[in-house]
């Protein structure tokens, strides 16, 4: 009876051929080579082969063209770190492959699927992980991969529902990062805590350039985070902060306001969406007056009224770094649309200007529309009217200055112009009649014309009726 070194014996060739395999590949390398193999003392194999297979439940011996840790046969074996660490330079693993395999080991321990937009491409610069509901444990699968890598600049994580603990999870690797320079949180449900856990991030981070954190269910309250981030004394590399589809309400907004005055850093600012009133919308506008650098700011769907359009009039008079302006959707009537209109004729630095959605009418529009078209040093190219209705001579008029002065016009219906009612719009119709005499004989000879066609029928009524008591009195 053989012993038992005799029955579990290996040669050295083997043992220095190759190093000691798992026993997940066993059933792999059968199905792979098959007849390749040999006898159990590795007789008669073939190139290519994986060596004897010895009746052993210890190990089995194989070849280096075995698949590696994340291999090629539709499943992830077990996670080896022998091959991470062989002497072999063959069998060595690159610094992505020894991050996709650490990915995957997290994702095994922590029983969650491996993101394939990572794993298939993990050199890209851009990592995409939208809308992949990775939760918090996702993200910390994810961020072991991300401790090492400093590669990737733009981290787009929308739409999973990772809340403030994922964040902090995420948190020493997006702060710890150089390379990062966009990162996108958008739909994540952060809340106040995940504000805070922000507010430490682009505290010590030096590379983040664009954040974006709509929708994350910040407060009022939320708002001192981010305004302690670009009032701090150490200059920050943000520019770009978008904090739109939140609950930012007065107080937000005349924090955002003092930010500002102060802050020469910030370039792009999205506050839509939220509850800022007249109020709060004043306060925000009055920081652009002294602002040098800032040249969007996004304040559509809040509801700043006349009030909001009147300061950001005012603020267009000494400013000049500003290139778009988004007050759509505020409840901005004719009284804010003119009052724009007297200042930014004098503006040469803006250059977008949306006031669609609001509750102006044809007269607001033509206004802002002729100051910009007949003013030589407004810089408007694109004018946003969006659902409201316009006249057809503004319409003429931007046909006629298309060669000279080029303007791109988004409006709603188009009608023709008629004399006002309202008092304001009286105001109004004055100083638009002196410009366009020529609408005022047309829309008299109109009423001439309406009016003469109600006494022709009063008076065929009349004559008809007559002629019917004729009819009667002669048959009596």
């Amino acid at each position: 009876m053989a012993t038992w070194k005799q029955k579990y014996s290996f040669s050295k060739s083997h043992l220095t051929r190759s190093p000691p395999r798992t026993p997940q590949y066993h059933d792999i390398a059968e199905e792979e080579d098959g007849e390749n193999r040999g006898d159990e003392n590795g007789r008669g194999r073939k190139p290519g082969g994986c060596g004897p297979a010895r009746k052993s439940g210890l190990a089995t011996v194989y070849n280096s063209h075995l698949p590696r840790v994340y291999g090629n046969y539709g499943r992830v074996p077990t996670f080896n770190e022998d091959c991470l660490y062989d002497d072999d330079p063959k069998e060595k693993l690159d610094e992505r492959e020894i991050q996709v395999a650490l990915y995957q080991r997290k994702c095994a321990k922590l029983n969650v699927c491996p993101v394939g937009a990572y794993v298939r491409n993990p050199t890209s610069p851009v990592l995409n992980i939208g809308n992949y509901c990775l939760g918090p444990t996702g993200a910390l699968a994810l961020s072991v991969p991300l401790t090492l890598d400093m590669t990737v600049t733009t981290l787009n994580l929308q739409g999973n529902a990772i809340g403030a603990e994922g964040l902090r999870y995420l948190a020493p690797c997006i702060q710890d990062s150089c390379s990062i320079t966009h990162l996108n949180l958008n739909d994540n449900d952060l809340g106040s805590e995940g504000a805070a856990i922000m507010e430490k991030i682009l505290m010590v981070n030096i590379s983040l350039e664009a954040v974006s954190l709509a929708g994350n269910n910040f407060t009022d309250s939320d708002a001192v985070h981010f305004s302690q981030v670009a009032l701090s004394p150490e200059k920050k590399p943000l520019k770009d902060l978008d904090l739109s589809r939140n609950r930012l309400e007065d107080g937000a907004a005349m924090q955002f306001g003092e930010v500002l005055a102060l802050n020469e850093q910030l370039e792009v600012l999205d506050l839509s969406w939220n509850q800022i009133r007249p109020k709060g919308g004043v306060a925000l506008i009055n920081g652009l007056k002294d602002n040098p650098r800032l040249k969007r700011l996004a304040v559509s769907r809040n509801g700043v009224g006349d009030e909001g359009c009147e300061a950001a009039a005012t603020a267009l008079v000494t400013n000049r770094s500003l290139l778009e302006l988004d007050l759509s959707g505020n409840r901005v009537t004719n009284k804010g649309m003119l009052a724009l209109a007297k200042t930014i004729k004098n503006n040469d630095t803006l250059t977008v200007l949306k006031l669609g959605d609001n509750l102006a009418t044809g007269l607001g529009a033509q206004a802002v529309g002729e100051a910009i078209l007949r003013s030589e040093e407004c810089a408007v190219t694109v004018l946003d009217l969006t659902n409201i209705n316009v006249f057809d001579i503004l319409i003429k008029e931007v046909r006629d200055h298309a060669q000279s002065r080029p303007l791109t016009l988004k409006h709603g219906t188009i009608s023709r112009y008629v004399l006002p009612m309202d008092e304001l719009e009286k105001k109004f119709a004055e100083d638009f009649r002196t410009a366009h005499p020529e609408l005022d004989t047309q829309a008299n000879k109109d009423n001439e014309e309406e009016e003469d066609e109600k006494e022709t029928k009063k008076s065929s009524k009349k004559d008809g009726s007559k002629k019917i008591n004729a009819k009667k009195t002669k048959r009596k």
